[in-house]
């Protein structure tokens, strides 16, 4: 691949991020719309058993992190600064993290887990 390529190919994924941060940037977007006249927000764990899953409340931290408010987004979700840089590293440089073996697949659900669990017990000391 030449530098010339390499380069379009980082500006076309440097442009994609854009559009996604205006997306999520919008005060009414359709998709949260979309979501909540479906039902799906919160999430029925979230709903039925009180539980949060470590995606809950994420939509919000981005809306946050978007308008440049670093505090709400951790309010909303303590995940949600580290799910943007680790996000916008993987599209600048075009890693898709890939499930391959047994191992990863359970550390993948540990970590899901795990970080579900972080979610639940950081939402009552962002509350204070």
């Amino acid at each position: 691949m030449t530098n010339q390529s390499k380069f379009q190919t980082y500006l076309f994924r440097a442009g994609l991020l854009l559009g996604a941060t205006w997306f999520v940037s919008l005060e009414r977007n359709p998709v949260v719309v979309l979501i909540a006249k479906l039902g799906l927000s919160p999430s029925p764990l979230e709903r039925l058993f009180g539980v949060k899953g470590m995606f809950s409340g994420m939509t919000e931290g981005m809306f946050q992190l978007a308008h440049g408010n670093f505090a709400g987004a951790i309010n909303a979700n303590i995940l949600t600064p580290a799910f943007a840089t680790v996000f916008t590293i993987c599209v600048v440089i075009g890693y898709r993290p890939q499930i391959k073996t047994r191992k990863q697949e359970l550390v993948f659900l540990l970590s899901v887990v795990f970080l579900s669990a972080l979610v639940n017990f950081a939402a009552p000391l962002n509350n204070k």
